[in-house]
């Protein structure tokens, strides 16, 4: 092994080191509202032995129908975290990891491992898991990232190699994907696309069409492929019904129809939502702009055609990421391969230039120096503790709950709860039933969605909040006491029009509850306030 390659190998550990640091700082940083019901519902189908079906933690929606498309997932958290907390934190720190390094395999599988395809995809790779982290830690959703990764994968290794291994390996991985969290009905959207993709690009009457637009598909699938693949995925689909639920997995996802919780959760919000995710949006434009200048302005002869696949790959994950900030790193994974191979393509007009051989050591040099340097300081900066629950009082109502399961009179009181602290209190307060949480802020209320009957209790009309409060007999409320009032920068006011107006710094509901001569203050501190009815 000569000096170079010895070079190149300390620089990708060093690169790894520190995206391994970054990350589990990360997940230390914060505690996810949803982590208290993912440990609780895992400890309940440990001890009842089956998946949950009826909802039994709020009152409004007793009993109903509950159809856990991540029960399997449920179990393997609190198993975890039961063992110890930290594993479960580098559990989901190596999963994130295999999520991002397999998406690139497919690009160095196709440069042989060259030494410049590392350096292009570090570039992506870093800032894109850097920009990513908001959406990382103890979350469920990064074994989306990680089995999106593998079927891509999957799907370039049998397109480039009739192997019948990689579709044998398609109803085990659904099979895991469809217990492990719901998102398994993207992946197959994503192999029906593919199929469909290679039958229409190849069909006569399309044929010249895709030509003349300069896209090719790849290889073409012969008829008796097409007949083997067709009879995999009935295979792949048949196993995904091998769960707790069957069918009815299915018919749970189109609950999601209702898109309320698209616009009021943060998560969910567009990338044109205020206040804006300005990292994501600059990845997001930097990308699509040298797509663009890829696509329309590089001559076909320099760049050859484009894939049709990589291309609606590309264009449906970033739609999805200006749609919802919360696919922002699904749309990394896939854009690592095309974003690196632009890279490389321009980098070889760098190589023109015969740069000399002692720039690669001192530039190696220099990011090895960096990345470890960075790597002690998040190593230094871990709020490293093992009681996520106590630990982060400052944004979830410890003393308000402790206050409230002392108090015998409040036990059998029905509950209007703030919506981020309803998977806290259902690990901490588990015998107290809720007015809301997490888990299905979509589920169907009385034709609108629970999480919109929440909102309801917002509103600025006082008959409306009184309504509200018969209808659901609310005598206890555990309400935010304060909230982090929105400051614009002098720019956004300039170039979108924000100004104090546009924001309500106040809480109609707590106005409301002051106001009342029918609920009393008996609780508050830096972090919650409850009231209670009077008799």
């Amino acid at each position: 092994m000569n000096f170079k390659k010895i070079l190149l190998f300390i620089l990708i550990l060093s690169v790894v080191f520190y995206l391994f640091s970054l990350l589990l700082n990360n997940s230390y940083s914060y505690l996810d509202p949803d982590l208290g019901w993912h440990f609780k519902v895992g400890e309940d189908i440990l001890e009842k032995g089956d998946a949950p079906r009826l909802n039994h933690y709020n009152f409004t929606l007793l009993n109903e129908s509950w159809i856990d498309h991540e029960w399997l997932m449920e179990v393997l958290m609190y198993s975890i975290y039961d063992f110890s907390y930290l594993s479960l934190h580098l559990f989901f720190v190596v999963i994130a990891l295999l999520a991002f390094f397999i998406a690139i395999i497919p690009t160095l599988k196709e440069y042989k491992y060259r030494p410049a395809v590392f350096f292009a995809a570090a570039l992506p790779l870093i800032f894109g898991i850097y920009i990513s982290t908001p959406h990382l830690g103890l979350r469920p959703q990064e074994f989306a990232l990680l089995f999106t990764s593998i079927l891509l994968l999957i799907i370039y290794n049998y397109e480039k190699k009739v192997n019948w291994k990689y579709l044998f390996i398609l109803p085990i991985l659904f099979f895991v994907w469809a217990n492990l969290h719901g998102s398994f009905i993207l992946g197959l959207g994503l192999l029906f696309a593919w199929f469909f993709i290679k039958v229409i690009f190849f069909n006569k009457y399309f044929y010249k069409l895709f030509n003349k637009l300069k896209l090719q598909a790849g290889r073409q699938l012969e008829t008796k492929e097409r007949k083997i693949f067709s009879l995999f995925l009935v295979i792949t689909i048949i196993f995904t019904l091998l769960n707790p639920y069957g069918f009815d997995l299915y018919l749970s996802l189109f609950e999601y129809s209702n898109t309320y919780y698209l616009s009021n959760i943060a998560e969910w919000l567009s990338q044109f939502s205020y206040p804006f995710k300005y990292n994501q949006l600059l990845y997001l434009t930097i990308s699509l702009a040298m797509v663009l200048i890829f696509i329309f302005f590089e001559p076909v002869k320099k760049r050859g055609k484009l894939n049709i696949w990589s291309l609606f790959i590309y264009f449906f994950f970033l739609i999805l990421a200006f749609k919802s900030r919360r696919h922002f790193p699904l749309f990394v994974i896939v854009n690592l391969g095309f974003f690196t191979q632009i890279l490389l393509f321009y980098g070889q007009e760098f190589k023109k230039l015969k740069p000399p051989k002692f720039l690669f050591i001192i530039n190696s040099f220099i990011v090895i120096i960096i990345t470890i340097l960075l790597s002690f300081n998040y190593f230094k900066t871990i709020n490293w503790h093992q009681d996520p629950f106590n630990n982060f009082c400052y944004n979830y109502p410890c003393e308000a709950v402790s206050f409230m399961k002392s108090s015998d009179d409040l036990k059998d009181l029905n509950l209007y709860n703030h919506y981020g602290w309803g998977g806290y209190m259902i690990w901490m307060y588990p015998e107290k039933l809720l007015f809301i949480d997490g888990r299905m802020p979509h589920y169907p209320y009385n034709d609108i969605s629970i999480l919109e009957e929440y909102n309801k209790f917002k509103s600025e009309d006082e008959k409306q909040i009184e309504k509200m409060i018969d209808k659901h007999e609310i005598e206890l409320f555990l309400l935010k006491s304060h909230f982090r009032e929105i400051e614009f920068k002098a720019w956004e006011n300039f170039l979108f029009g924000f100004n104090d107006e546009n924001i309500i710094y106040r809480n109609n509901l707590i106005d409301y509850l002051n106001q009342s001569t029918s609920f009393k203050n008996i609780y508050e501190d830096k972090t919650a306030i409850i009231f209670k009815k009077i008799n």
